[in-house]
């Protein structure tokens, strides 16, 4: 066994650290591991802002997503 990666919520999480996510349709925050990142240009064509994604699996499944970072908590964070 290793050790468990933790993220304190500032900068990037790393990669393997686990994260809450916000599932919208459940209403929840589940737990997810953070496999990489994707980085894309604003939407508004600024290109001084970028829109961070967040590649993750849920624990305990095979279910990878994308989130952006103002989606993701650390795994400590409570509502």
């Amino acid at each position: 066994m290793g050790m468990l990666k933790i993220w304190d919520g500032k900068d990037l999480p790393p990669e393997g650290c686990d994260v809450l996510v916000e599932l919208a349709s459940l209403r929840k925050w589940l737990p997810h591991r953070v496999n990489g990142y994707r980085i894309e240009a604003d939407l508004n064509g600024n290109k001084h802002v970028h829109r961070v994604f967040i590649q993750v699996t849920q624990l305990g499944t095979s279910a990878e997503n994308e989130r952006l970072l103002c989606d993701v908590r650390p795994l400590h964070w409570r509502d």
